[in-house]
């Protein structure tokens, strides 16, 4: 990088109250209003020098790799937490949360990996892609784990709960998987950025945020939230790390 560009990515180091060594390999971006119980079992995932850069975001050490994880909920959050990490090297962006199926063929423990995405906001030519290697390596984890999933596609919506049911009935008819409403806006940013993304979802969909489920749905959500930390953290660890370019600022 050019003066210009390291002094500028150093602004942005600056703003997240972290330092250069500091920047992570790789961040897993959960799909989740903030819960401070979800950040101090990352805290202990990540290492007893596990920090807090900023308020929603949590970065420390796995497997010999700098690895983050930031709640982030909706398209806004989602590039305000991605861009500064991505100006300063981050390479490998990795959604997790939950979908809403659309499909009655997908069982609710399955992990929907998405391979590509829709933004419900756009024309239906535009649509975003996961890394294919990143696709490969999380379908080879599942099977070798024995973890149900499906490789599909999702449409990224404004807003989940408010959505018409005429819109529910014409996605299903499109032979769409589920419905979240972040995977759009992160594969978009980061192919833009020349990084490379992925998202991983729970199929629980809303029933996720109802405490009012049965116990075994409950448990199902959260061993498969439980598969969906393990697969993100193997594919967080297994990157080569991304150093910076003059693209990337």
């Amino acid at each position: 990088m050019d003066d210009q560009n390291h002094d500028f990515c150093k602004d942005w180091l600056v703003s997240l109250t972290c330092e250069e060594r500091m920047v992570p390999d790789a961040l897993i971006l959960h799909s989740q209003w903030i819960d401070h119980q979800d950040l101090s079992l990352w805290r202990a995932l990540l290492g007893a020098k596990a920090s807090t850069p900023d308020w929603n975001t949590v970065t420390g050490d796995f497997l010999g790799r700098r690895i983050a994880f930031a709640h982030v909920f909706g398209p806004s959050m989602v590039a305000a937490t991605m861009y500064p990490w991505a100006m300063r090297g981050s390479g490998l962006f990795i959604h997790t949360g939950y979908a809403n199926r659309l499909r009655r063929d997908t069982c609710p423990g399955s992990i929907l990996i998405a391979e590509s995405a829709y933004a419900e906001s756009v024309t239906e030519s535009a649509v975003f892609h996961a890394a294919p290697e990143l696709v490969d390596q999380a379908v080879y984890f599942c099977e070798q784990s024995g973890y149900p999933y499906r490789v599909g596609t999702v449409i990224s919506a404004s807003a989940l709960p408010s959505a018409e049911e005429g819109h529910w009935r014409k996605w299903e008819k499109e032979n769409l998987d589920g419905v979240d409403m972040e995977t759009a806006s992160v594969f978009s940013l980061a192919s833009r950025l020349g990084k490379k993304s992925i998202s991983l979802l729970n199929m629980a969909g809303l029933a996720a945020c109802m405490a009012s489920e049965t116990k075994q749905l409950s448990d199902e959500i959260m061993n498969t939230d439980r598969r969906i930390r393990e697969l993100s953290l193997h594919l967080a660890a297994s990157q080569v790390k991304q150093e910076p370019t003059d693209a990337d600022g």
